[in-house]
């Protein structure tokens, strides 16, 4: 095992047994449940909405193919200007040719797995550029010494309740004591706003490309996106090959479904439609650019057998019902992937031998699959991939000479039968890691099942 296996377990020894924020997250995700439950409500079939938004999803990565020449195009017209990266390296390169470009030195942020992946925000704090966030679930993550990345894919505080968020931000935008959430609110909003009126670029992911019409797409529950559309005269997006959606019709379901998933909510409070610049747009020199990276994507979509977790549209949903996530939340993976996507997506995306741990953070349970919008099934694409991690020798050979020592040592029964309850209770605590204090391990009974049944059915005659 590499030196990320020994820090998850460092790292779950302190999470899963801090019961402060356990008990936090279970709370926020109790309310993310009702407010599903309610907002579920406006779809007459959920089972024929899925079925549709899974239709959806797999007719769009059918045209990956076409995102290069349709999308391109149509992006071009509308005044937008499009580049493509392959690497994340790549990626970093065109943001900083841009920004030079147009000598922007002030940056709007907004945070997403893909640029916290990317790394952008730090490479850009490492030029000396000012950046700003503008998410206000990404700032506290940004001011939380102990959360390296966010923490959820859209409930970026499920592991803070408010006091421990006004503490966060009081320093910086001056809070007082007596603030409710709306004063918190408005504090950080009225902060963002005079940054993004002197800001010179804006950057961020996005939640869908449009094929038919070359638009980005991003969803705002703060306000902050329409704002920097305003002001801002360079907007720099960047998106994923998968994101794409064939037709801007297709946002009628995957708005609503989107937002009851992710939110809670029945439709999200801003819907940001971008093709390019607006011919009636009186900012001297505003552009706006995109760049489209594959990160690996295109080699996922060509393995049909694990090519089904590109469908995902990032709600978050399937991490609010894990047993495992809610142990320790996204701290527990140390990755902008988090969660049951997370422990599939990375070992794809980045490296299967160095991530090889990360599938056997799974119970197996199917709740993630149960809830999934888009009918990803997790199970399966755990199983497949400790299949290939084992076909491909990436798992520990120390761990993989223990089982088969401990198999040959168990399929000796009757010799095993035979020994005492005590020397059956010293192996099993040998073998076994210590559950601390928490809990406690089960104790062999002092006659196993076949004494007991022999003692019984000799009672009987």
């Amino acid at each position: 095992m590499n030196n990320l296996y020994f820090d998850l377990l460092e790292r779950s020894e302190n999470l899963c047994y801090d019961k402060k924020k356990k008990e936090t997250i279970e709370k926020n995700i109790r309310t993310w449940r009702d407010n599903h439950l309610n907002s579920s409500e406006q779809f007459f079939d959920l089972r024929v909405a899925k079925d549709k938004l899974t239709s959806l999803r797999d007719k769009s990565l059918h045209n990956l193919n076409n995102i290069d020449i349709e999308f391109e195009k149509k992006f071009i017209e509308n005044g937008g200007e499009v580049s493509y990266a392959l690497s994340n390296k790549d990626v970093a390169e065109a943001i900083l040719r841009i920004l030079k470009e147009n000598k922007a030195k002030n940056i709007v942020f907004n945070s997403s797995s893909l640029l916290e992946d990317l790394a952008i925000k730090e490479t850009l704090r490492s030029k000396d550029y000012v950046v700003t966030e503008l998410n206000i679930g990404n700032i506290v993550a940004e001011l939380d010494s102990n959360i390296n990345y966010n923490e959820h894919f859209t409930l970026h505080t499920i592991s803070k309740d408010f006091k421990d968020i006004k503490k966060l931000l009081s320093n910086r935008y001056g809070i007082p004591d007596t603030a409710d959430e709306r004063d918190v609110i408005n504090a950080v909003s009225e902060y963002n706003s005079k940054k993004i009126v002197s800001s010179d670029a804006f950057i961020s992911g996005v939640n869908a490309l449009i094929l038919s019409t070359g638009s980005v797409v991003l969803f705002d529950n703060e306000g902050a996106m329409a704002k920097v559309q305003t002001y801002s005269p360079i907007k720099i997006f960047i998106a994923t090959v998968d994101q794409i959606l064939s037709n801007i019709e297709d946002l009628e379901l995957y708005l609503p479904m989107y937002s009851s998933y992710s939110y809670g909510m029945r439709m999200i409070s801003n819907c940001l439609v971008i093709s390019g610049v607006s011919k009636n747009n009186k900012q001297a020199g505003a552009r706006v650019h995109l760049i489209i990276t594959n990160n690996n994507r295109l080699s996922v979509m060509q393995d049909s057998t694990v090519s089904s977790v590109l469908r995902c549209i990032n709600c978050g949903a399937c991490l609010n019902v894990c047993p495992i996530y809610k142990c320790g939340s996204g701290s527990l993976y140390n990755n902008p992937y988090v969660g049951p996507v997370g422990i599939v997506m990375t070992p794809l995306l980045k490296s299967l031998s160095k991530y090889n741990f990360l599938p056997n953070l799974c119970t197996l349970c199917g709740e993630c699959t149960n809830i999934c919008p888009v009918k990803i099934d997790f199970p399966s694409l755990v199983i497949e991939l400790r299949r290939k991690i084992v076909e491909k020798g990436h798992c520990s050979s120390d761990d993989e000479n223990l089982v088969m020592k401990l198999h040959k040592r168990f399929l000796k029964r009757k010799k095993l039968d035979r020994r005492s309850y005590r020397f059956k209770n010293r192996k099993l605590n040998r073998f076994t890691i210590p559950w601390n204090e928490w809990a406690e391990l089960p104790k062999f009974a002092e006659k196993s099942f076949a004494q007991q049944y022999e003692k019984m059915r000799s009672k009987e005659k």
